[in-house]
């Protein structure tokens, strides 16, 4: 038991309540800026070399896992991902080959995911975006359908046309979301799933930490003599109404997947979250 639990229990409703905002406003304290932030936080972000050597040991431990009694169980946030893909297959039946940029993508376990449930079912040309130290620690996974780039345009320039564009989590913690959002949205993909989206219900942008463990980053495990620590890094909400209207421009809401995976529970803020499938209109 812990102690927050254990103050749970002893302590009067009204009493835990008060303690535990005071302690989401000492844990989640606002910026003015995202660079403000990231004096506070650990050095290099995703950047850090012990999360990426983390982040490989998992990935390999997972394909090979894998390999060995394959898996077929998917958690929610996997699942929306499944249902927006097979989205865009619905809406061209007599294609088989699909283009996926997949900005944040990690190591490619979200492809990974994919082909677990379609295998040769379907042919995919998946580029993975992310840090340029990431984007070369993946390498190691690419292979004739996944690839990894440490630019938006390099991606795009590799797909061409672009069918779902993926991306899970990832706007809140890149320095200017809204710079991002709209590069995103002037590439005229089919289809967008934002997945573990956060946004501020009030009508102003939110800067706070995020406080994540080595263990929860990436697939299950740690490498060897490696022990779990936290690593902190910017964390930005956009308006939830600045969102929406920059979507509404050019895009339609298709489906809405109820995931609380990507927000934070700020006291003085009205974060939401969710994953949002929209399609580009004509």
């Amino acid at each position: 038991m812990n102690i927050n639990q254990l103050v749970k229990q002893i302590a009067p409703p009204f009493m835990y309540a008060a303690l535990d905002r005071v302690h989401r406003t000492r844990k989640y304290p606002l910026f003015g800026s995202y660079q403000d932030a990231l004096a506070y936080c650990s050095k290099d972000g995703y950047e850090n070399e012990v999360l990426i050597d983390v982040l490989t040991y998992k990935m390999e431990n997972y394909l090979n896992t894998q390999k060995v009694n394959a898996d077929k169980s998917m958690t929610p946030t996997q699942s929306f991902t499944l249902l927006a893909l097979t989205k865009v297959i619905a809406a061209h039946p007599n294609v088989n080959n699909f283009n996926i940029l997949d900005f944040g993508g990690n190591l490619g376990g979200h492809y990974y995911d994919i082909k677990r449930f379609f295998g040769k079912g379907i042919k995919l040309k998946w580029a993975v975006v992310e840090t340029p130290a990431l984007a070369k620690a993946g390498e190691k996974f690419a292979n004739d359908e996944l690839q990894f780039f440490h630019s938006i345009e390099a991606a795009t320039q590799y797909l061409g046309t672009i069918d779902l564009l993926h991306t899970s989590g990832t706007l809140q913690c890149v320095e200017k979301p809204k710079v991002y959002l709209d590069k995103l949205l002037t590439l005229n993909a089919n289809h967008i799933l934002f997945n573990r989206m956060g946004l501020n219900r009030k009508n102003v942008e939110v800067v706070t930490i995020h406080h994540s463990k080595l263990s929860w980053n990436g697939h299950a495990g740690l490498p060897p003599n490696v022990e779990d620590r936290v690593i902190r890094y910017p964390f930005t909400f956009m308006s939830e109404k600045y969102f929406y209207d920059t979507l509404a421009q050019k895009h339609q809401i298709e489906a809405r997947f109820s995931d609380n995976t990507g927000i934070l529970e700020i006291p003085s803020e009205d974060i939401i979250g969710g994953g949002l499938l929209f399609s580009r209109i004509a």
